[in-house]
């Protein structure tokens, strides 16, 4: 792994893991309430969840890029972001849906 691979798999990982350890919106999806779609907060966790997004998507492409690790542990990396792609797919597109909607 070169040294500029090195350098963008710590920024994707980085835009991946501090909003998950600060603010948690993966974890977050299964107790959705009325709290989490104020008008206050909807901005910021929009943002917060898109910048999650891609950096989920960097480390997928980084990693998935990186072909010399061949083991299981490799694949259950893999396997997770995948599923928290999705996840967050999915968050950004129920933002989307209920952006109009008053609680």
């Amino acid at each position: 792994m070169t040294k500029k691979q090195k350098i963008w798999l710590a920024i994707f990982g980085a835009m991946f893991l501090v909003p998950e350890i600060l603010w948690s919106p993966i974890l977050g999806l299964w107790s959705i309430d009325k709290e989490i779609f104020n008008i206050g907060n909807r901005i910021l966790l929009t943002i917060v969840v898109l910048l999650q997004f891609l950096g989920c998507l960097g480390l997928l492409f980084s990693i998935y890029n990186f072909k010399k690790i061949k083991n299981i542990f490799y694949l259950f990396i893999l396997l997770f972001l995948s599923f928290c792609f999705l996840k967050l797919g999915y968050l950004l597109y129920l933002f989307y849906a209920v952006r109009n909607i008053q609680f």
